[in-house]
């Protein structure tokens, strides 16, 4: 798993994703990429865009060593997670 896991963002993370591909929120893996997941380019895009606006900042996709929920998560600074 990657070192960061706050659970309330991991959580918000969780039903974003579920919501976007019509699942059960418990079923969704943090480590697994999203593409895996089911999601498509586009999902993935929009994922990231709605938490860019969730938590008012703009993730480099330098930033993104993978795209799982997890190393999302750990692209979203410290500062921005309330």
């Amino acid at each position: 798993m990657t070192e960061y896991s706050d659970p309330i963002v991991i959580d918000e993370f969780r039903t974003l994703a579920a919501s976007i591909l019509h699942i059960e929120t418990g079923t969704i893996d943090i480590d697994k990429p999203l593409n895996e997941a089911g999601m498509n380019s586009i999902e993935i895009i929009d994922f990231i865009r709605q938490v860019e606006r969730r938590y008012n900042i703009q993730i480099q996709p330098e930033k993104l060593t993978d795209f799982t929920l997890a190393g999302i998560a750990a692209a979203v600074p410290v500062s921005a997670r309330g």
